[in-house]
């Protein structure tokens, strides 16, 4: 009996450590107040979510399906947050990540800064990246802080590296909204149809009080050339001459 109990807590033990072996970053998210308070958000592949840093006022699920919405809220120095990152395999494409600022308040002038990654694309994480990336950004502050702003940037990187490295639209990023805006924007894929993409904004509150802002990224699916309908075409052709054929 003692003995099937050692063993039974040994294959635990193996399993738990096997596991723990396993475990690597897929998912982030980092926020900044730029006063020293950085709380660094990560979801490994078995999908446990853990924080590093100024974690404390922060309030997150401990565990989400690996690649889909991770939401933060609570406080980081001084600002109230409500954010959600919507990484790949919950994007509905040809989106691929969404990183919505649902609110942050700010009590004074001050600087936040967020940034949100997830990886695999086009490896089993979410889409696949096209020939072009679509940016749709919003900036929206409250009246009282109306020159309030909010400078957006997106990252690819076919390495699957966290945070991804190379700029999207380089050198026409990053942009800056200012006030109530929007702004729609397409631009050459840097890299392959795989890896990582990161969400950057960078926002600006001129006073106390709170800005929404949205940054979605979708990608260009690729339509067929009229010569590959062509080819497709020929092909049913011919094989539903084979079919007639076979039956005469």
């Amino acid at each position: 009996m003692k003995l099937t109990f050692i063993k039974i807590t040994v294959a635990a033990f193996a399993f738990v450590a096997a596991s723990v072996a396993q475990a690597s970053t897929i998912e982030q998210l980092i926020l900044d107040d730029n006063a020293g308070n950085v709380a660094t958000i990560d979801v490994d592949n078995l999908g446990f979510v853990t924080c590093g840093g100024a974690c404390g006022s922060l309030t997150f699920s401990p565990a989400i399906t690996p690649h889909t919405s991770l939401v933060v809220t609570g406080t980081l120095g001084q600002f109230t947050l409500n954010v959600t990152g919507t990484a790949g395999a919950t994007a509905i494409y040809p989106t691929l990540q969404n990183l919505t600022q649902i609110n942050a308040a700010s009590q004074t002038a001050g600087t936040l800064t967020t940034l949100f990654t997830d990886t695999d694309y086009c490896l089993g994480g979410g889409g696949c990246f096209g020939s072009a990336f679509d940016l749709t950004l919003t900036n929206n502050p409250d009246t009282a802080i109306k020159n309030s702003s909010t400078t957006f940037a997106a990252y690819a990187d076919s390495a699957n590296t966290i945070p991804a490295g190379t700029l999207i639209g380089a050198p026409s990023t990053p942009t800056t909204l200012t006030g109530v805006s929007s702004s729609d924007q397409s631009y050459m894929n840097p890299g392959g149809p795989s890896g990582s993409l990161s969400s950057l904004t960078n926002t600006t509150f001129t006073g106390k009080g709170s800005v929404q802002t949205t940054f979605q990224i979708s990608t260009v699916a690729e339509v067929p050339e009229p010569s590959t309908f062509a080819l497709f075409g020929l092909g049913a052709g011919l094989f539903a001459l084979g079919v007639r054929r076979r039956k005469a």
